[in-house]
């Protein structure tokens, strides 16, 4: 299962890649690398903070560490998250050098493969305890995952190559669809990959911070 979602992950980032090509100067082998960094140093940061800041909240507050998770999960987690994410690009942009060779594009690129890396190695600690509950739904085409009484969709290679920042990990039997009226026309919103999406609009805002002129 975790090969699926990483083909989701790794093709949402193809994308954008293939999109910014007229204006990015950084190549695959360094996104690549994002990517790794991503899956390993932000993932491990991110999950050390996160534990360490539960532990000292239930221990002040004599909660349950269950019940500080889930409060975490829709209060602090989301931002130690977003900054563990795009540490590692934070950090080579200190070097003067290094941020002059990058332009915005580079730098929006780079935390996508980060928030994409991030992602994929969520969705492996998530999926590694109930990959053999995965069953096939030939009507949809996606892989179905049970959580209990939950269950979450990893998409098939044929949804995944039609989609535009395909969901590696949807939520429910069916992927969470919303309308919105453009011009006269209902307009379906498909869900998107959140890792992949939120680094990139972070990391644009950091290069537009950092790259802008002074005024």
């Amino acid at each position: 299962m975790t090969a699926f979602a990483l083909v989701a992950y790794v093709w949402g980032l193809i994308q954008l890649l293939v999109i910014a090509s007229p204006s990015r100067t950084v190549r695959w082998r360094v996104l690549l690398l994002a990517f790794l960094a991503g899956m390993y140093a932000s993932s491990t940061v991110g999950l050390l903070i996160e534990q360490v800041w539960i532990r000292l909240v239930a221990t002040r507050t004599d909660q349950l560490i269950f019940d500080v998770t889930r409060q975490a999960a829709v209060t602090v987690s989301p931002f130690i998250e977003e900054v563990a994410k795009l540490l590692p690009l934070l950090l080579i942009l200190c070097w003067a050098r290094v941020r002059r060779r990058l332009g915005v594009t580079d730098v929006m690129l780079i935390g996508a493969a980060l928030g994409a890396g991030f992602g994929f190695a969520e969705a492996t600690m998530g999926l590694v305890h109930v990959a053999d509950t995965a069953i096939w739904d030939s009507l949809s085409g996606n892989w179905i995952v049970f959580f209990g009484l939950s269950s979450k969709q990893i998409p098939g290679l044929l949804n995944t190559i039609e989609a535009w920042l395909p969901v590696p990990l949807g939520k429910g039997i069916v992927f969470d669809t919303a309308f919105v009226t453009f011009a006269g026309l209902r307009l379906e919103l498909m869900d998107y990959n959140y890792h992949l999406v939120w680094s990139a609009l972070a990391a644009l805002g950091a290069g537009l911070f950092l790259r802008a002129p002074r005024k």
